[in-house]
Parts: structure tokens; sequence; C-alpha cells
């Protein structure tokens, strides 16, 4: 009887673990591993805060409007792209969800704006459901040179609606209400064929000719006589279908002058940040990473100037995607605090508690301990 050998039945049992592999159930996955960048940028790019949805659920063509802040950290890591032209919208997996609206600093921003290091920027997105699901939506800047950075996110669930995907908008020129949902598909579509059955003619002419052959002549240097004049005849026959359908396509577009839309070619420049609030003065004198501890435990001692006379409590601890509790208790009247954290998903909110005498209500600041 005759019995495999090691190679054969090493063969034999990863041909089996590759079965039971793809009869697996796999789960897609959630989120955009936010929590998986660099450190340089969760510690010292951009910070939002304050960002809140206005629902959890909708129905498709229902609208959302998710709002906050973000400021643009003065340790801007030297790796990156100082920062310039930006681009402000929202992460989501697919166009799930269109955004109708921006709004930056009080300002309709319909194209790239100038950011500044240091300075503070509030936005409003009004978002437009479009498919039904569960997505995980995240408010994101786009920085020139540098890409997307994404702040705290939400899971929306967008349900099916009473009627198909619709976004209307208004042509002023014209005063013509159009669905970009469907607008010009028919005239997309047509381009896409036309272009599509001149290819595949292209193709088809050169691939009944034996490829190997061919490639094994050019190889030793054969190449001018392989092309016959029936060849060049054919070149010159497709490339005038090509220009006339190009000349033809510029007429048909232009012959009713419809409105245009401009590339987005305009920058704004004059965007300012708002006012900063006054903030109380941080110096970090000392940090400890335990290493040996699962989990990482990490602790911050600071060193904290009093705010206007008053006593100051560190609460937390917030940089652009990590947040850091205080340790301390908040009766301690204390100008030296301890912040403690696991490093755990963030919940980005920037605030500082200010403790006078211990009757009074605690009052809150929302501002970054620096």
């Amino acid at each position: 009887m005759r019995t495999l050998s090691t190679t054969g039945r090493r063969a034999a049992l990863a041909a089996c673990l590759m079965i039971a592999a793809c009869l697996l159930d796999v789960r897609p996955a959630a989120a955009h591993g936010e929590h998986n960048l660099e450190p340089f940028v969760r510690m010292r790019s951009v910070a939002f805060f304050d960002v809140r949805f206005s629902h959890d659920a909708l129905a498709v063509n229902e609208t959302m409007t998710v709002t906050g802040k973000f400021r643009v950290m003065n340790s801007w890591p030297r790796m990156l792209t100082e920062p310039e032209l930006s681009w402000i919208g929202v992460l989501v997996p697919g166009p799930k969800l269109a955004v109708r609206e921006r709004w930056v600093n009080g300002r309709f921003i319909q194209n790239a704006f100038h950011i500044r290091l240091g300075e503070l920027y509030d936005f409003k997105l009004l978002l437009q459901a479009r498919e039904p699901g569960r997505y995980h939506v995240h408010p994101m800047v786009n920085l020139s040179g540098t890409g997307g950075l994404v702040g705290p996110a939400r899971w929306i669930r967008v349900t099916p609606g009473a009627a198909p995907p619709s976004y209307t908008v208004e042509i002023p020129a014209t005063g013509e209400t159009i669905d970009l949902e469907h607008y010009g598909f028919g005239r997309i579509v047509g381009w896409h064929v036309a272009f599509g059955l001149l290819g595949l003619a292209w193709l088809g002419y050169w691939a009944r000719r034996p490829m190997l052959v061919r490639a094994a002549l050019l190889a030793k240097g054969v190449d001018e006589e392989q092309f016959t004049s029936a060849d060049r005849r054919v070149s010159y026959v497709i490339g005038a279908v090509l220009l006339l359908i190009l000349a033809g396509g510029l007429w048909a577009t232009n012959r009713n002058k419809p409105p245009t839309i401009p590339h987005q070619a305009a920058r704004t420049w004059d965007l300012t940040g708002l006012p900063q609030p006054a903030a109380v003065h941080t110096e970090i004198r000392e940090m400890r990473y335990g290493a040996t501890e699962r989990g990482g435990a990490f602790e911050i001692i600071t060193a904290l100037d009093s705010f206007h006379g008053r006593t100051v409590a560190p609460r937390q601890l917030h940089r652009a995607l990590v947040r850091f509790r205080a340790a301390v208790a908040e009766e301690d009247l204390v100008q030296r605090g301890i912040l403690h954290q696991q490093l755990r998903q963030p919940q980005l909110r920037n605030r500082v508690e200010l403790v006078g005498r211990l009757e009074q209500r605690p009052r809150l600041l929302r501002n970054r301990v620096r």
C-alpha cells in the first residue's frame, strides 16, 4: 500500500486549511482604524472636540447635521507637510451620505480654504441619507500634502425611505431644478459605450495576430517589418473616428449653451480662526509609561498655573485622538495633577474644571490643557 510522502501530507493539510478558511464566516471590517494611526498624528495634528451628531437614525432622503470644533495644533509634527489648504467633509464607507452644505466659522464654504497653525475653527455639515445601512461616520479635515485627518465618529443607521434617493438642486442661471442622482446619466452611458466599442475594435484588430510570435520578433529587433500598409490604414481610420467623436461631443455639449459648472479652482484665503478662549498655562514635568503593564498605563505629571487667582484641578488632557483622565480627586485643591488613563477609545471634549471654594458649583471651561 502506497503512502503519501511528507511533502504530500503537508500539501494536503495546506489545501484542507485553505478550504476551511474559505468556508469560515468572515465579518466585514467595522470603523476606519483611526486608533491605529501613528502616534504623532494622534497626538499632534488636528484636535476635534464638541462634535455632535443630530441623529443616530434616519431614513433615505432625510437630513442630519454634524457640528463641532477643531484646532490645528501648534505642535504640528515635522513629518507632515505644514497645513495650508484644507477641505472639510465626512469619512463614510462609500457615497452613503451626501454632503449638502458646509459651514466653517459661520461662512458657507464650497471650496478649499486656508487654515493656520494654532487657530480654532467650528464647522457644520448638512448630510442627506442615500442608501440604507449602518455606517460609521467621521468628520474629516483633508489637508493638501497630508491627507485626511478624522475626528470622533458615531454609528448612523439609515432605513429605507418612502422614495428612492433624490438630490435636487436649483441652477441659478436658468432657475431649473435638477436631480443630481440621475442628471446626465444617459449621456454618461452613451460616452462609455462609444469609447468602449472603439477600444474593443482596436484591441480586436491586433488580438487576431499571433501575439507570442510578434513578441518574440520584437525581442529580436524586428519591429517595422511587422506593420503592413493595412495596419497603418486601420490606425489612421480609428484615429480619425476618435477625433470626430471628440469634436461631435464638444459641439453637442455647447449647442444649447447650457450653464457650466466651474472646476473647484477657487480658494478661500480670508477665513480667520475663532477668538481663542483664555487658557491655563500648563507645563509637563514628567511622563511615565508602564511598559510592563498590560494595556500600557501612562502617567503625566504636570504643573498648572492659577487661573485668575483661582486654583485649577485638571480633569482631562486631550491631544488629537487621545484622551487622558485625571487621577486626582475632584475636591483636591492642587496645582500639581497626575493624569492617568488606560489608552482607550477617545471622547474628545477638551475641558478643564475650575475649582474655587468647595461649596461653589464647579464651572467648566472648554479648552485644552496644554
